[in-house]
């Protein structure tokens, strides 16, 4: 019986799977009969003995080695073939022996350079019995692997996995562990991984080149989710698992693809897998891991991992570049500014190509942010060096990274000089009128393609000495077009800032532009943001009404009144008012908008009276604004009242969005489900004369939307308004080139099929129940439609033509006359015999009702049949 085991036995030897840990905690230690190395078994009960003397004194203590697995298995091991190493006997002992004496060597300062690589280059995998892997490590000691171990490895000289970076794939084989291996546990998450990967496998190429992003985004997520599950195992057994199957997981997950959104966290734990698994990667895929281990939060791991790999770099090498930027931008996020500028230094002495300045972006933001002596200055003085390497090829993206600095870092007048820079561009003043020229006639720099700052160029403290703007810039269309495009970039923040310093500057920004921030404001969706637009939404409406109070005469002055000079100060708030701009019709609507999404209808209210007070004329996006809120509202009296008002009191001119709110309500008012005994809108007939009188207006601007179109042909169903629908239906396609669809006759039939029906309580239902008798009656309609059509197919027959080869418009028209009169047949036939004879009176009345005197929607012989 083998004795029982410690807690960390499965640390000694071997991999021990979670449910046999589990089975393997520590309990009550009981008493046990152990022997050490060269001792001898004891029995239950002794008595101390005096201690002699060894019969063989001047001989080498003889040792017996052992080695014991976590079920209690124990067998000898034969010291000469095993632990040569203990007795100095092994090669590797003695180089890694003479490399520690070199590193002893170094730190007294007899170093000759790539010592720490050499090293790492000698800790390389030798063969050991048992049938392990070569440099396979076990899973237990990857637990206790701190991240810089694991980093030193994968800074390893590339071995097969790198070569096969750069080879076709092999045929796909699945991964099939021996028996030997203790995996069975993950036998069928390896099955289901088996899976997934070949499925990658086999649409690899379309990986690569980013096609059919959302099934490939799809695929590889199940591939990363069933590799989770399986990883412990896979690392168990390296030596099973074929080399192309870390190149795919690589390649896959390394991808730049945008449905690769956690690429480098699954950088990093690939990378170290990869490495445990007795791989080694490339230069570029280790820079990839350092920068990983960077965003994950280890910084200081991450840069100590970037300086051990320096020496494999040189100027020669594809990755020098990509050394050098990323250990710029690691050393400038960490806050290490000096050295992340001798970094600059090195890429840019070796380099000539005048891109590699944009490595000194990261360390002006680093600088901006920091809290140092003479941060902003130093700052600036790297961004007017940056200018002059880069010359032409500055970029818009190059601008935006600098300007989004400064103003976080409340440097708006350095922010707008480098704007200003960018409107330069291309011009013929740029030299002349540039913070370069006015950078060198301040401070009188000279060479400024040198890194190194001098002492006198950090001694201003004013910025304004250094970014004076050019004349043509100082207005209120330049600011405007820098708030625009940071609007639309999203940066409304920045705008902000620009608005405040247009402020302090005394300039009177532009409503519209100030609108636009607005806008954006309430389209965040966020409280602040809807805080910060109403706010600066009713000082623009308080401008406005001081603008009027002033203008009407009402302001009174105490005393005489003298002119006094005054110098404004830029933090006072009223001096800010004074140049405050006037509020719009714009600055109301987005109000109204804002407060009926909300649904705070006394606000709404209130803007529509402060508008009165402001003297604005309305325009059409602001009754459509308030239109939207009698729509959700329902309120549809006030609804009618304020559009007569605005339309035909204050010369309001609608739209198709305007008469869209109007049908809608008009809709619901029809509906006898909705308003029975609430009649407080208009009719239907009203409301399309209203609309047939602004077709000129309407056509001017735009198509009838098809949505608009059924909306009105529904509520005269709803009405039960036959006349009016076979009127609206002519009237429709002579005023706004608008035909009935297959969706238009359904609905003339269903509006016919419940003419005459009454429910339970005697009211006309809204809707037609899917019984015998509604099937019946649409039946008897659709017979109707079938009788009229046969009739009109025997009258053009008669005149040479065949009904189903009309096309184009002349089918259409077929299709509406049809419609008009079935309408009109049913019209005639819900008449008593006297007043069907006057069919053609009612007609013409309903025709003037609706803005159409003497239209006739069909033919004579309609109400005849």
């Amino acid at each position: 019986m083998p004795r029982p085991q410690p807690r960390l036995a499965s640390k000694l030897r071997g991999f021990v799977c979670g449910p046999c840990l589990t089975k393997l905690q520590l309990q009550q230690q009981t008493p046990w009969q152990s022997r050490g190395i060269a001792s001898r078994p004891r029995p239950k009960t002794q008595e101390p003995r005096e201690s002699r003397p060894s019969q063989v004194t001047d001989s080498e203590p003889v040792f017996r080695f052992y080695e014991q697995t976590p079920d209690g298995h124990r067998r000898e091991i034969d010291d000469d073939g095993d632990f040569l190493g203990l007795r100095g006997q092994d090669p590797l002992a003695k180089k890694v022996e003479e490399s520690l004496l070199d590193i002893k060597d170094a730190e007294q300062g007899n170093s000759k350079g790539g010592f720490m690589s050499k090293l790492m280059n000698l800790i390389k995998p030798t063969n050991v019995e048992d049938g392990k892997r070569a440099g396979s490590p076990q899973i237990e000691d990857i637990i206790d692997m701190d991240e810089t171990a694991v980093g030193s490895r994968l800074l390893q000289v590339p071995t097969n996995f790198a070569e096969s970076l750069r080879v076709p794939l092999s045929p796909y084989k699945q991964i099939i562990f021996s028996e030997d291996q203790q995996v069975h546990d993950y036998t069928p998450k390896i099955a289901t991984f088996n899976e997934h990967l070949h499925r990658v496998w086999k649409d690899f190429p379309k990986v690569l080149e980013g096609a059919s992003e959302k099934d490939i985004a799809v695929k590889c997520s199940k591939l990363w989710r069933s590799y989770v599950l399986c990883r412990r195992g896979l690392l168990t057994a390296p030596k099973d698992v074929p080399g192309d199957v870390w190149w795919v997981l690589w390649e896959v997950f390394s991808s730049e693809a945008k449905w690769n959104t956690d690429r480098l966290p699954h950088i990093k734990i690939l990378a170290e897998d990869i490495s445990t698994a007795g791989q080694a990667l490339p230069d570029s895929a280790s820079l990839l891991y350092v920068e990983a281990l960077f965003v994950s939060g280890d910084q200081e791991n991450a840069i100590q991992l970037w300086e051990m790999a320096e020496d494999p770099y040189d100027e020669r090498s594809m990755e020098f570049k990509n050394y050098w930027t990323l250990g710029a931008q690691m050393l400038a996020k960490n806050g290490q500014i000096d050295r992340a500028m001798e970094v600059a230094e090195i890429l840019l002495g070796n380099t000539s190509e005048p891109e590699n300045a944009r490595i000194l972006l990261p360390i002006i933001g680093a600088s901006l942010n920091s809290e140092v002596e003479y941060a902003v200055q130093k700052a600036w003085a790297l961004y007017v060096r940056f200018r002059v390497i880069m010359g032409p090829l500055l970029t818009m993206d190059d601008y935006d990274s600098v300007i989004s600095g400064l103003l976080n870092a409340n440097q708006g007048d350095l922010a707008l000089r480098v704007f200003s820079d960018m409107m330069l561009t291309g011009s013929q003043f740029e030299l002349q009128q540039d913070s370069t020229a006015q950078y060198k006639d301040v401070l009188g720099g000279k060479n400024l393609k040198n890194l190194r700052i001098k002492r006198t160029e950090l001694t201003w403290e004013d910025s304004k000495a250094l970014a004076t703007l050019p004349k043509q810039f100082n207005n209120k269309y330049f600011f405007g077009k820098w708030m625009k495009k940071l609007i639309g970039d999203g940066e409304l923040d920045l705008a902000h800032k620009v608005l405040h310093i247009m402020f302090q500057r005394g300039i009177r920004p532009d409503a519209k532009y100030i609108n636009g921030l607005i806008g954006a404001w309430l389209r965040s969706g966020t409280t602040q943001d809807e805080q910060l637009a109403e706010n600066l939404a009713w000082r623009m409406i308080d401008a406005r009404l001081q603008f009027v109070k002033q203008r009407q005469g009402r302001q009174q002055f105490e005393g005489p009144v003298r002119a006094v000079v005054s110098v404004p100060d830029k933090k006072d708030h009223k001096t800010i008012l004074g140049v405050m701009p006037n509020a719009t019709i714009e600055t109301f609507g987005l109000l109204v908008e804002s407060y009926s999404r909300r649904v705070e209808n006394t606000r709404v209210l209130e803007i529509y009276e402060t508008l009165e007070r402001a003297q604005i004329p309305a325009n059409t996006f602001f009754l459509n604004q308030l239109l939207g809120v009698e729509v959700r509202s329902h309120n549809r009296f006030w609804a009618w009242e304020n559009y007569i008002r605005l339309v035909h009191e204050n010369g309001v001119r609608p739209d198709f969005d305007t008469f869209r709110c109007l049908w809608h309500l008009m809709q619901k008012q029809s509906d006898p489900a909705l308003t029975r005994g609430n009649k407080n809108f208009t009719t239907c007939r009203t409301l399309f004369a209203e609309m047939v009188r602004c077709a000129p207006i309407l056509r001017a601007q735009e198509e009838m939307p098809g949505d608009l179109y059924s909306t009105i042909l529904l509520s005269f169903g709803l009405g039960d308004d036959q006349i009016g629908t076979a009127i609206a239906l002519r009237a429709l396609q002579s005023h706004f080139d608008m035909y009935p669809t297959p969706e238009t006759a359904r609905s003339v039939i269903l509006q016919l099929s419940r003419v005459g029906r009454l429910n339970r309580v005697g009211l006309r239902p809204r809707r037609l129940k899917l019984d015998n008798t509604t099937r019946k009656r649409v039946d008897a309609v659709t017979n109707i439609l079938a009788t009229f059509k046969d009739r009109r197919v025997e009258e053009l027959a008669k005149q040479g033509l065949v009904f189903d080869e009309i096309t184009g418009d002349a089918k259409l028209e077929e299709s509406l006359m049809l419609l008009c009169d079935i309408l009109g047949y049913v019209a005639s036939g819900r008449l008593d015999q006297e007043a069907a004879e006057n069919l053609e009176q009612l007609t013409k009345t309903a025709a003037e009702e609706m803005g159409l005197p003497d239209h006739t929607p069909w033919r004579a012989q309609a109400g005849q049949d």
